[in-house]
């Protein structure tokens, strides 16, 4: 059972304030198949299910983030990773990021109907 919309979900936030899996409009199978290629397998029925919220570090274990970095520091970190990503062949990194998802993009892209 869902918490009333004022009722906490955890201190300080309140269910407006988030989008858990139970308050998506999906029909389809689409978004499981997004967060299952995303999402560690040991955090995925917590994530799904339990509709549990995480503080960043936490957030990193679970695959909803790839790092955490202080606080002004988003930028810097953003520019670097770009800057190694765009050491790399581009036809490589992308057959290496399409390939193991082909299953769920299959998938979604049936749901989805495109």
């Amino acid at each position: 059972m869902l918490p009333a919309s004022n009722a906490p979900l955890h201190p300080g936030v309140r269910a407006e304030e988030v989008a858990p899996i139970e308050r998506m409009e999906f029909e389809h199978t689409a978004a499981l198949e997004l967060l299952s290629a995303r999402i560690n397998p040991n955090y995925f029925v917590p994530v799904v299910a339990q509709s549990t919220i995480y503080d960043p570090d936490s957030a990193v274990l679970a695959g909803f983030l790839d790092e955490v970095v202080p606080e002004g520091k988003a930028i810097d970190a953003a520019l670097q990773a770009a800057a190694a990503y765009a050491r790399l062949s581009a036809a490589a990194y992308a057959d290496n990021k399409l390939r193991p998802r082909s299953r769920a993009v299959e998938i979604m892209s049936k749901d989805l109907g495109v």
